[in-house]
């Protein structure tokens, strides 16, 4: 496996990627790819899983020959959940020959910095943030999640139609654009199907204390909570508001961001019953998932969640570019060929990866529930 890991700006390549490279130059000319994602900071607990889904990929796509005589050779880089060092990053791979894309950043707020810069360098970069103004710095930035219209949809229609909801409370993180706009996709739904939004309230993404808030949704009592925010902020937000006297039967709707298992780890039984619009799920029969779990399972130990099914997606897309970028697959050819994306197999929702022609991504999406301590798929 091709892989060159830094942490942070000084750090030094890992023993034996000397050795690595030189091998995969014998074998065939080699494909960069860089990845700058949240190992620490804010958003590791996203951004951890999906290297690991991203290095998965990346084993399986050299090991198999998945491009012909070619071989990626991943360049790893922490950007600390900072939008600043993510700048760095992208002018650093840039720079870098061979170079064709950049995996990253983890969220919408690292982003919106980041975007601009790569469409500057002309390079592909392909980030899991969710914001639609990630594609309008321009046609090198892509991102791999479907556009929040689509997948809230899915999660408040489920709220409307299987749980019956009539009230709902909104939360999200008031400094992250992603979030606000997976909330304003949720309230937008409730408000032309007849659902009462009985508050309506943000947080700071530093924010730990919540018995005021706690209080106030016991107070108010709705039928559903929708909050988007880190998962492990969303699980002591669960914890403190049933503290406060919210009754269990309250459910809590959440977006991709909480199909994390620190959602569970940390909320308990506090969050069992909670609804996730999920990208990915483990237990799902799409194109190649069985080999997935089997090789993540082998690598890390455990299965892999929402965000290491994105991981592997997002390499995938950009192994199957360079395969289809006939037999210059440089830069301009690569960005070509994943922005003609269709119909491409995918472990993500129902198996079938297209991008349109604003570069907005649709694969369906999967609606995961905490049961039993573990996540499912939600009851229709």
């Amino acid at each position: 496996m091709m892989i060159f890991t830094r942490r942070g700006f000084g750090g030094a390549v890992l023993g034996g990627a000397v050795g690595l490279a030189t091998r995969a130059r014998a074998q065939g000319a080699e494909m960069v790819v860089g990845m700058g994602m949240a190992l620490t900071g804010n958003y590791a607990f996203a951004g951890v899983p999906v290297s690991n889904g991203v290095k998965v990929a990346t084993a399986e796509i050299n090991e198999t020959d998945f491009l012909k005589g070619r071989r990626i050779k991943l360049l790893v880089e922490d950007d600390a959940s900072d939008k600043s060092q993510m700048i760095t990053l992208v002018n650093r791979f840039s720079s870098v020959d061979n170079a064709v894309a950049v995996i990253g950043p983890l969220s919408s707020l690292e982003a919106l910095a980041a975007a601009p810069v790569a469409n500057a360098q002309k390079i592909t970069l392909i980030s899991t943030g969710v914001s639609p103004d990630i594609l309008k710095a321009g046609p090198w930035s892509f991102k791999v999640m479907s556009p929040p219209s689509v997948t809230m949809r899915s999660l408040a229609a489920y709220a409307v139609a299987t749980l019956k909801a009539k009230t709902a409370a909104l939360l999200t993180v008031r400094d992250n654009d992603g979030f606000i706009t997976q909330k304003n996709a949720v309230r937008d739904y409730f408000k032309t199907h007849g659902v009462e939004i009985v508050s309506d309230d943000s947080v700071a993404a530093s924010d730990v204390d919540f018995t005021a808030l706690g209080t106030k949704l016991a107070d108010a009592n709705p039928s559903v909570v929708f909050f988007a925010m880190p998962a492990e902020q969303g699980a002591s937000l669960v914890v403190q508001a049933r503290q406060a006297g919210l009754d269990q039967s309250v459910r809590f709707l959440g977006p991709q961001a909480m199909a994390a298992q620190s959602l569970i780890r940390i909320g308990g039984p506090a969050v069992e019953g909670s609804v996730v619009a999920a990208d990915y799920f483990a237990g799902s029969d799409t194109p190649h998932n069985a080999e997935f779990v089997k090789r993540y399972r082998a690598m890390f130990g455990i299965d892999p969640e929402n965000w290491a099914g994105i991981g592997y997606a997002m390499m995938y897309l950009i192994a199957t570019a360079i395969r289809t970028a006939g037999a210059n697959p440089d830069r301009e050819a690569v960005h070509a060929a994943l922005a003609a994306s269709k119909d491409i197999p995918t472990v993500l929702g129902d198996g079938s990866y297209s991008l349109d022609a604003n570069r907005d991504a649709s694969y369906g999406a999967t609606l995961i529930t905490v049961k039993d301590g573990k996540f499912a798929v939600a009851p229709r």
